[in-house]
């Protein structure tokens, strides 16, 4: 991926963070970060160098949350991990205007799963 597309989609998702930096951000261990995305607890995306990075967007209140992670699995079963980055970070008139990856806690969490499952069908169709 070149600098200027790298630089699109890092101002697009909150960032494009290196393992470390993701890892000093939940206050754990690089592998632990590793870990943890292979077992899908974060949004991890694999640029086209190979390099792993974490999405800014998925760490504002720590450790994303599980509903977050599980709307974007739905999205990016239905088209690519990076469309599913794109579609969590980016406002939804269907949750007011804002982005899904606001949504991914509380009450609001529930509406924004239904709307991952709506959207996710509609891309696979």
């Amino acid at each position: 991926m070149g600098d200027t597309a790298r630089d699109i989609w890092s101002a697009e998702l909150g960032g494009l963070l290196s393992a470390r930096s993701a890892a000093a951000a939940l206050g754990v261990e690089e592998r632990a970060l590793r870990a943890a995305a292979c077992s899908g607890k974060v949004v991890e995306l694999v640029d086209s160098a190979g390099v792993h990075v974490y999405p800014g967007f998925q760490f504002q209140h720590g450790w994303p949350s599980e509903a977050l992670v599980e709307a974007w699995r739905l999205i990016a079963r239905a088209s690519n991990p990076w469309s599913a980055a794109a579609w969590a970070a980016t406002p939804d008139d269907a949750l007011g205007g804002r982005r899904p990856a606001d949504c991914a806690r509380g009450a609001d969490a529930v509406r924004m799963l239904k709307i991952a499952r709506q959207d996710a069908a509609r891309l696979a169709a």
